[in-house]
């Protein structure tokens, strides 16, 4: 089991992955602008996604009701080795990377990063946790639907 602390450590270090591997596509498709710009836009988002975990996890990380709390590890581990899978295919992968090769992981990818969020919003969290990953499960739907959106027909 995973502490609140922990978790939050785990989830923030998870973002930061996903920020990381938006980046590489976005230099490997620089001249395709539609997917530059979309995964310019992915990146930021997930930078944006492990500030406001670093945020609530040090202002949260001064209230007593959190240590006690444990989160069952799962969902975060999938998450993790999704991001790392991902990212180790991508750079792996030299020219041969395919925008729709790109897509599929990266659907199977936000899959996870919502389920992980999905796990914290289970939680006896206080408010504000669950209004952070409520949030980002909804954001991570949101960039399931733009990728797909972008696959050849």
């Amino acid at each position: 089991m995973l502490t609140f602390y922990d978790a939050f450590d785990q989830a923030e270090r998870i973002e930061g992955l996903a920020a990381d591997l938006y980046g590489v596509l976005r230099k490997r498709f620089e001249k395709e602008h539609h997917l530059h710009e979309l995964f310019v836009r992915l990146e930021q988002e997930e930078r944006q996604h492990a500030l406001r975990i670093r945020l609530l996890s040090s202002q949260v990380r001064s209230a007593p009701l959190l240590a006690p709390l444990h989160l069952d590890p799962s969902a975060l581990h999938a998450a993790l080795g999704a991001v790392e899978h991902a990212l180790i295919e991508v750079r792996a992968s030299r020219r041969g990377l395919t925008y729709e090769d790109a897509a599929n992981l990266l659907v199977d990818l936000e899959q996870s990063l919502e389920a992980a969020h999905a796990q914290w919003m289970a939680q006896d969290a206080p408010a504000t946790v669950r209004r952070l990953f409520e949030a980002l499960a909804k954001q991570d739907r949101a960039h399931q639907q733009l990728l797909e959106q972008f696959r050849a027909p």
